[in-house]
């Protein structure tokens, strides 16, 4: 089994970018990794994709054709906050205030073995963070209906 399976559950990822050949490599090498992969070419096109099915992560490109990536990353923040977002991009002038929303900024080109260790890092984080919240509301229900108890018993 891949080391990105937990039990049974597969990682998605969706991979944008408009440059098809970058794409194909990627989307060959996460798969590889043991991923399941969608791709998009714009950022109109990922955002369909996001409403349509459900994502854990993206390997998105700064420059992209109409929406910049930066447009990408801020409504996906928005929209899909659990979802982890690596920015990579070849571009150098990034802003700031894009890279640090991301959860990790990239630069094309670095090693592969990075972008594979960083995914594997911010999924199962992610995971973790769901576990944590879901279990915080369970005990807050649980709680409000002891309180109602206690008041009724009182």
């Amino acid at each position: 089994m891949s080391p990105m399976r937990r039990g049974k559950r597969d990682y998605r990822i969706l991979c944008i970018d408009d440059y098809a050949p970058g794409l194909e490599v990627r989307k060959a090498l996460l798969e590889q990794w043991g991923y399941t992969v969608a791709t998009a070419a714009t950022g109109e096109e990922a955002l369909q994709i996001l409403k349509s099915r459900t994502i854990h992560g993206i390997v998105l490109d700064y420059c992209l054709p109409g929406m910049n990536g930066g447009e990408v990353l801020k409504i996906v923040k928005t929209e899909w906050p659990q979802v982890r977002v690596v920015l990579l991009s070849g571009y150098p002038r990034i802003p700031h205030r894009v890279k640090n929303s991301a959860d990790l900024y990239m630069r094309k080109g670095d090693p592969n073995e990075r972008l594979r260790r960083a995914l594997v890092e911010l999924l199962d984080s992610g995971t973790r963070q769901a576990v944590v919240q879901q279990t915080r509301k369970l005990v807050a229900r649980a709680g409000a209906v002891l309180r109602r108890s206690h008041k009724k018993a009182g």
